[in-house]
């Protein structure tokens, strides 16, 4: 053992690491994400719409006596 060795030279400790990481994957998965966000969004948004109608014509049918 040399002298350095002894005094507290660290062997086999967390040094820099080696990003294994697929960054393009990463990428696509992000992106599909978004875009469910924004479709699950547009399809809130039609159902409410939609909702919003079918109260209306309730309402005109109770009134009219249909």
């Amino acid at each position: 053992m040399s002298f350095v060795q002894q005094l507290g030279a660290k062997k086999g400790g967390l040094g820099a690491q080696k990003v294994k990481a697929n960054f393009a994957e990463i990428e696509r998965e992000a992106a599909m994400a978004d875009q469910l966000k924004v479709q699950a969004a547009e399809e809130a948004k039609l159902l409410a719409e939609k909702t919003a109608e079918e109260e209306q014509k309730q309402v005109y049918c109770r009134r009219c006596g249909l």
